[in-house]
This record gives C-alpha cells, sequence and structure tokens, in this order.
C-alpha cells in the first residue's frame, strides 16, 4: 500500500539512462556499482511514496447516540431506529457496534459489541432535557485507544444542559469522526406555554410594582391564568389567548422583607404538554429587619426585653419555621428558645445552617433543660454552627444506667424505605448506634413486639456490642401491634434494677391495641423510670406516644420518616446517659470585652443553673461560669454569626436576670450583634443565558453612584435540591463584574454574593430555571450538529437518504510502515558502493604506444588523448564515482 502514488512516476528514470548508454561496454564492477545505484533510487522513491505493508483489515468501531429527549417526535425516534438497523445489517460480522441513549443524561443502551442487529430501547432515560454532551463523552469512553472509530449522532441539536462542543474536540484529539443525522422536532399543533414570568429583581418594602406574564400559543383558545405568592393564592383572570405571543400586566406589593416567589399558573382549553403551564419567579425585597424566635412555650421574658429596645419578634413553634431558604432569608436571625432536637427535623436544621453560612444570617441558642446536649443537640448541623461542643466528657456520666428500648416489629414494619432496606433494618441500626454512644457497663435490653411480646436481647452490659447486634439481627416483621404487654414487661424489668437512671424508648409506626397506658406510665413515672417515645410515619397514634412520654417524665418524639430514627435513637441515649445540667448558684465571670456586653458596667446577677458544653477553638467566650465553662460564646459561622447562651431567659435559673434593670440592654445587643450589618450599597444583578447554564452580571455602586472597584467577589450558589457550588466573579469594567454557573435543576436557587476583603456586605438574590426548554415549542438546531461533525472530519447524513459510504471509505486497516526500513537499505547500498569504489586495483592503467614523428604532432596527439582520458573519467564518475 503506497499513501503517495504520484512518486512512483519517478522509477522509470533509470530506465531511460540505461537505454541511452546500452551499446557502451562496462567491465564487472562498473555493472555492480550501476545495479546498486539504481537499487537505492528505487528504495528511495518507495520511501517517498509511503510503502507499506498491510497486516490486517482494521475492525470498525461504531457507536450510535440516539436522542430521546422529549423535544424528538416518535416518528424521528422510529426513523432512526429504521436507519441504525439498515447500517447493522451493512457492517460486517467482525465490527464492533454500541448504542447510547441520552436526555438528560447519557446512558449505554448496548455496548461494543459484534452482531448486534437490532435497535433496542430498554434504557430508562429522562427526557426532560437534552444533554449531548454528556452522550459524547460516553461514547468517547466505549472506544478502544485505536482502530476506526466512529460516532452517528441522532438528534435535533436543541441542546440545554452541557456544552458539547467540548466534548467534540475531545472525540478529534483522539481522532474519533462524528457523524450527525438529524431528527425533527415536534411541535404539537395545539400548545399553550409561558413564554416569560417578569418581575422587578429588586423592590423596596411596600412599593407597588408590575409583574407581566407573557403566554405563548399556537392556537386561538380560552385559558385561565391564576397566580401564587409564596404558596399563597394571589386570585385568577379568566383570558383569551391568540395564536403567537400574548402579554398581561398586573400589579401587588409585598410587605416582608426577603426573598418572594411569584408563581403563575396556566389551564388552557386546548393544550398538549403541561409541563410548560407553569412558572416560578423570585423578587428580593427590602425592608426593615425581623427576628424570628422559636419556642415550645413563648418566651415572654426576652420577648419583652427586645421590644423596650424597639426590636419587634415573631413567635414561632418548632413545627411552624418556614421549610424553605427563601423563607428564612424574611428573617435577620434566628433564635431557638429552649427547643428540643426532636421538634426539628434534620433538614430544618440543615436550612439554617445554611442560613447562617452562605446567606449570612444569624443564630441565638437560648439554653433551658431541653436545648444544646440536655436537648439532643449533640453532633447536628445545629451544633456544628454554635459556637460551643455539646460532648460531655465522660467523667460527667451518671453512675450507673438501666435502659430497654421496646421495638415494634409488627407487619408495616417490613415496608421498604430504599432497595432492600425496610423500617425494621432502619431501627435495628438506630438501636445500636444509641448502644454504642453508652458507657461499655450500663445495662440494656431489648423487646420486640407485635401482638405479642419476647425479648430480643437479654438485659446485657452495652460493652456485648456483636451479641447484641447478632441477637438483634433474628428479629424478623410480622402480626399486628399491642404495645401494653410489652411496656408492662419492660417496666418489670427497670423495676427490679437499681441502677441510678433506669429509662425506656418506645418506637412504633402504627396503632397499639387498647390498653391502660396512662395508669402505667403515671406508675413508671411514679418510680422513677423515664419514658421517652418515638412515633415514625402518618399513620403512628402520636397522640397515643405524646401522652405516654408526658406521664412517663420523658421526651416524645415524632418524624415521618423513618430515616431520622437512628438519630433520634443517639440523641436520646446521649441525653439520659450524661450528666448535661448543672443546677447551683453562681455568678457570671467576663473573660473578654465583646460589643454584646458593651455598656454594661456592672456585674451580672447570679444565675441558678446552665447546660454544659464545652469551648470551641477560635470562638470567643465572654461570660463563663465559675468553673470556666462557656455561659456567653460568639464567633462568626461562613457569612453570620453566632451565639450560645447556655443558662435560661427564665425564673427557672435567671429570674435575677430577667428583672435586672439591663437586660433589654444585654438581649438587644446580643440580637443586633448577630444581624446583618447594613451598609447603603447597590448591587444590580442581571442574568443570560439558556438551558441550566447562566451568566451572572454584577453592576457595584456604592450609595453616591460611584463605581466599587478592586471587589474580590465570589458567589455560593444553593440550588433547589440543596447542592452548592461556589463561582469567582471577575471584574470586565467599571464596577461590573462577571461569572457563569449551571444549575442542575429546575426551581429557585439562592445566590449570594460577598467579598472576600469584606468591603461589602453580602448580598443575597435568586433566580429561576423554570420548565425544560424541551416543552417550549422550538425549531431544531442544525447548525450545532453540522459544527459538531466539521470539528472531528466527519459530516452531516441526510436522514432521508442516509448515506454511510464516507464512514466506509475511511480506510484505517492495520499496515506497517516501510518508510524509515526502505531510506536505512538505500543508504546501506550506497555505503558498499563507495566501498566498493575504494578496493584497489579497481581500473588497469592502459599505456598508449605513439610512433615517433615530430614533436609538435606528439604534443598535439598527447593532448588530444590527455583531454579524451579526462573526459570519459569524469563522466564515469558522474554516473558511477
Amino acid at each position: 500500500m503506497v499513501t503517495s502514488p504520484l512518486y512512483l512516476l519517478l522509477l522509470p528514470v533509470p530506465l531511460l539512462f540505461l537505454y541511452r548508454n546500452r551499446k557502451k561496454r562496462r567491465d564487472r564492477l562498473s555493472r555492480t556499482a550501476l545495479t546498486l545505484y539504481v537499487a537505492s533510487y528505487v528504495l528511495l522513491v518507495l520511501a517517498l511514496s509511503g510503502f507499506g505493508i498491510i497486516r490486517d483489515r482494521s475492525r470498525d468501531y461504531t457507536v450510535f447516540l440516539v436522542d430521546v429527549s422529549d423535544s424528538v417526535s416518535t416518528a424521528a425516534r422510529e426513523s432512526a431506529a429504521q436507519i441504525i438497523n439498515r447500517r447493522l445489517d451493512e457492517m460486517n460480522p467482525d465490527d464492533l457496534a454500541g448504542i447510547v441513549l441520552f436526555g438528560d443524561s447519557g446512558m449505554i443502551e448496548r455496548n461494543l459489541q459484534t452482531n448486534l442487529s437490532r435497535m433496542t430501547w430498554e434504557s430508562r432515560v429522562s427526557g426532560r432535557a437534552t444533554n449531548i454532551e454528556a452522550a459524547l463523552y460516553e461514547a468517547i469512553g466505549m472506544f478502544p485507544a485505536k482502530g476506526k472509530r466512529s460516532i452517528v449522532l441522532f438528534s435535533d441539536g436543541l441542546e440545554n444542559i452541557g456544552y458539547s462542543r467540548n466534548a467534540a474536540v475531545r472525540a478529534a484529539s483522539a481522532g474519533i469522526r462524528i457523524y450527525t443525522v438529524p431528527l425533527y422536532s415536534e411541535i404539537p399543533e395545539s400548545e399553550v406555554y409561558i413564554q416569560d414570568f417578569i418581575v422587578p429583581g429588586k423592590i423596596a418594602s411596600h412599593q407597588v410594582h408590575d409583574y407581566t406574564l407573557i403566554i405563548g400559543s399556537t392556537v386561538q383558545t380560552g385559558a385561565r391564568v391564576t397566580f401564587f405568592r409564596d404558596g399563597s393564592y394571589m386570585g385568577e383572570e379568566r383570558i383569551n389567548l391568540y395564536s403567537g405571543l400574548n402579554t398581561f400586566t398586573y400589579s401587588s406589593r409585598i410587605g416582608d422583607a426577603g426573598i418572594h416567589e411569584y408563581k403563575a399558573l396556566i389551564e388552557p382549553d386546548r393544550d398538549t404538554y403541561i409541563e410548560n403551564n407553569i412558572m416560578t419567579v423570585p423578587v428580593t425585597v427590602s425592608g426593615d429587619p425581623k427576628i424570628m424566635i422559636v419556642s415550645e412555650k413563648g418566651s415572654p421574658y426576652f420577648k419583652k426585653a427586645l421590644a423596650v429596645q424597639n426590636i419587634e419578634a415573631e413567635i414561632f413553634k418548632p413545627g411552624e419555621i418556614p421549610g424553605t431558604a427563601g423563607r428564612l432569608l424574611e428573617y435577620e436571625s434566628i433564635i431557638f428558645y429552649n427547643v428540643p432536637s426532636g421538634a426539628v427535623s434534620i433538614e430544618t436544621m440543615e436550612l439554617i445552617r445554611d442560613f447562617v453560612k452562605n446567606k449570612g444570617g444569624g443564630f441565638i441558642m437560648i439554653g433551658g433543660d431541653k436545648s444544646f446536649g440536655a436537648g439532643g443537640y449533640y453532633d447536628t448541623p445545629i451544633e456544628e454552627i454554635l459556637p460551643v461542643d455539646m460532648d460531655v466528657t465522660s467523667s460527667l456520666q451518671i453512675p450507673s444506667l438501666t435502659m430497654i428500648m421496646v421495638i415494634d416489629r409488627s407487619g408495616s414494619m417490613k415496608s421498604a424505605v430504599e432497595r432492600g432496606i425496610n423500617k425494621l433494618d432502619v431501627a435495628k441500626e438506630a438501636v445500636m448506634e444509641a448502644i454504642e454512644i453508652l458507657n461499655p457497663f450500663y445495662h440494656v435490653g431489648i423487646i420486640a413486639f407485635d401482638t405479642d411480646f419476647y425479648f430480643a436481647v437479654p438485659m446485657i452490659e452495652a460493652k456485648e456490642l456483636d451479641t447484641i447486634r447478632d441477637q438483634l439481627m433474628l428479629v424478623e416483621s410480622q402480626g399486628g401491634t399491642d404495645l401494653y404487654p410489652a411496656m408492662e414487661a419492660a417496666y418489670n424489668e427497670l423495676h427490679s434494677s437499681d441502677s441510678a437512671v433506669r429509662h425506656m424508648i418506645i418506637l412504633s409506626d402504627g396503632l397499639s391495641e387498647e390498653g391502660e397506658f396512662e395508669k402505667l406510665s403515671r406508675t413508671i413515672g411514679d418510680e422513677g423510670i423515664t419514658v421517652s417515645t418515638v412515633a415514625v410515619g402518618m399513620d403512628s397514634d402520636r397522640e397515643l406516644m405524646e401522652n405516654i412520654a408526658l406521664w412517663g417524665g420523658g421526651r416524645t418524639y415524632y418524624s415521618a420518616d423513618i430515616r431520622d430514627v437512628p438519630r433520634i435513637f443517639a440523641s436520646e441515649s446521649f441525653i439520659v446517659s450524661r450528666a448535661h445540667i448543672v443546677e447551683e448558684t453562681f455568678l457570671p465571670g467576663q473573660m473578654v470585652q465583646h460589643s454584646i456586653t458593651e455598656g454594661i458596667d456592672e456585674p451580672f446577677p447570679a444565675l441558678e443553673g446552665f447546660v454544659l458544653t464545652y469551648p470551641k477553638s477560635g470562638a470567643m467566650h465572654i461570660l463563663t461560669s465559675d468553673e470556666n465553662h462557656p455561659l456567653l460564646s460568639a464567633w462568626n459561622y461562613g457569612l453570620g454569626r453566632t451565639v450560645s447562651w447556655s443558662s435560661d431567659f427564665s425564673g427557672r435559673w435567671a429570674g435575677r436576670l430577667v428583672a435586672w434593670d439591663r437586660f433589654p440592654r444585654f438581649a438587644a445587643q446580643m440580637v443586633r450583634w448577630v444581624e446583618r450589618p447594613f451598609r447603603e450599597q447597590n448591587l444590580n444583578f442581571t442574568f443570560s443565558g439558556t438551558g441550566n447554564h447562566r451568566s451572572m452580571i454584577i453592576d457595584a455602586k456604592d450609595r453616591e453612584s460611584r463605581y466599587i472597584n478592586k471587589l474580590d467577589l465570589e458567589a455560593i450558589i444553593t440550588s433547589p435540591d440543596g447542592s452548592e457550588q461556589l463561582i469567582t466573579l471577575d471584574q470586565n469594567g467599571p464596577g461590573l463584574y462577571e461569572g457563569s454557573f449551571e444549575i442542575p435543576v429546575e426551581g429557585t436557587s439562592l445566590i449570594t454574593v460577598y467579598d472576600g476583603e469584606n468591603r461589602i456586605d453580602p448580598e443575597i438574590t435568586g433566580i429561576s430555571i423554570p420548565y425544560s426548554s424541551e416543552f417550549r415549542p422550538m425549531k431544531e438546531d442544525f447548525t450545532l450538529l453540522i459544527e459538531l461533525a466539521e470539528t472531528t472530519g466527519g459530516t452531516m447524513i441526510n436522514v432521508n437518504n442516509p448515506d454511510f459510504s464516507l464512514i466506509d471509505a475511511e480506510d484505517i486497516s492495520s499496515t506497517k510502515d516501510m518508510k524509515e526500513l526502505l531510506v536505512l537499505a538505500a543508504l546501506l547500498l550506497f555505503l558498499v558502493n563507495i566501498f566498493i569504489r575504494l578496493l584497489p586495483g579497481r581500473r588497469k592503467i592502459t599505456n598508449v604506444s605513439i610512433e615517433p614523428e615530430d614533436l609538435n604532432e606528439l604534443r598535439l596527439k598527447i593532448d588530444k588523448a590527455k583531454e579524451e582520458s579526462l573526459y570519459r573519467r569524469r563522466k564515469d564518475r558522474f554516473w558511477f564515482g
């Protein structure tokens, strides 16, 4: 095989020379030299022509990428399948083919294999987006390092996630060619969709503002449009729609500061997709700061003290805490006033952590018998953000403890939580986590009950973890639910124990048979035995479980999700096994000066108790107990601030404090220290982009409208699914900063922008990714398909008359390149020729006799002979060396 055949036209040149000198007589050495010259010449010409030896034909590797996103019509997918099937029939038996289906991600349907005969559709891929980049990377990863490798991409080109051009460059660098086959989008005959929902990005509290809804329609029809704000109904209207874009404008005002959400819903008379009939957009409202106090029973002394200092606070019960980050941003700070951890879900704690860390909010925990470690906050997101630790040392553990766990094993506990794991499995995990926290010499027992009961693990020391685990694993789910006999058996066992602390934990997910629960629970409580209960799921008897804990002097927990139970059990075990509360009279001692205590120039009144905590490194421990345990601590956490006060603000421990005339100032300065600082600045946000890719431009000015330059701006983007990403914004002009990011899911994402050098205060805004653009009527983007193909040396194939000849024409057979060997052989022959020339006796000198004549004639003959001899020698040396 040759790669440059035109060079072969030089081969006849030696033949022309030999023909012209065919009559000349030469000796043996001259003939040998001539042969070597001709051979060297031929070898060099073959090297120039790219001569190589074909070893074997290369195998073809082809991966078919098929777009199954919602914008591709069923007919287009069937057409792609027919083309693929036809191509598979044409391929040689030893060629390999694979299939990748893609929508919002790529999934391998069939790996590279021989004898793939038909297109299949077994993989389940979400069609809510088109991610060509992910599909290309999947295909690139399937190929071997060498060989003829081709990607055949079937798509409408409407990419809305990822950047496929990057993947095309990667394919080109690897020698993989992309061939594209255009598929046509499905545009329904009757389709109504929200094109855009426009609201001001930032408004003042109570400012009247417009919001505009732009609705697209392919037909003339009627519809009802309904508006919501923060999930609450605002109003509705009957409207008429015409083919094309229809614009509707309304007015409203918002009183509460924070980030709010407008939502529009349209219900057309004629429509195909409902996914594009709803859109949510955020709006930032500036106004007076608000304070949230979370308390089970209110906080009269604290709230009154704040009111004296003109700080208004709203009281929430634990279950009323807003469940979205946007709603929390209505408040400058959140205060937990003696709230047990069992009343607050882990999800809410994580929201509060994000509120402080990434949104710059403030958080204060006020002590009491249900707060800090005594409230079960050890190893939770709340403990993470506070300036104190709650892991009470082993020296403060109680001297002896007996605990019995009463676990529901009824048939409902067989329900699956996730693949391969049911409710009972999670309950077993919770039991083990609770036991692992205990002192090894404490005693534990486990009763499993349905309509009957038995000791799944008889009383045993907590250090026997392997034995406990082995016996617990034998418990299986069956039967109904009858708690009373099991509870009575647990009481009888605890009654006979002489431990300093005797405790019972009950877990159930259903309704129990009737029993004398109140009488038994009160009897248990009267004997100094405590009972805590955990109700799981919507079908559980929450009222009964709450009453049992109330009558038995313990704590009650509820969770809709069984997966919260391990945390609850661990928290309960931690609470009962340690002495968290110190109740004695002491005078607080001030360790450092701080703005929270600024202007308070007299000693704090005596307190009667507090919850034990331990200082964290880096925190400011302002007031301490007489034994130097933290009482008032503060620190910065992320972009926000938190404070811990380990005593209470009630008559139990702080009667003298709340009656003190300096208490209002102390309470107000504590709250104001954790609030976001306020500076007059003006950051205007502008967003652009399509799909899930967005660019953000910030115009930064001060209160006098002067540009703020040289900021070290970063932004934290918190997506609706809770994931976070950090981006850096680069300055591209006076006061202009720009950055880009990807938002993985639809919905409203919150963006916190801050300056690393703290020259401006953190500012928060929101951006909404509406429904997938798969549900917006759009024409195909074949330009992208052409670009992907051309980047890799491929081409676009006509879907109506697919011609794969270009792929077949590409020959990457396995060949041995002979160029170096041919040049080396030619050089070797040339050296042999030189060696022959240098051999002695290569030529014999012939004496010429001349008849004596006159001297002049003789000289003329000699000169002529010399000239002829010299000419012959020069000629021979030119051709033969």
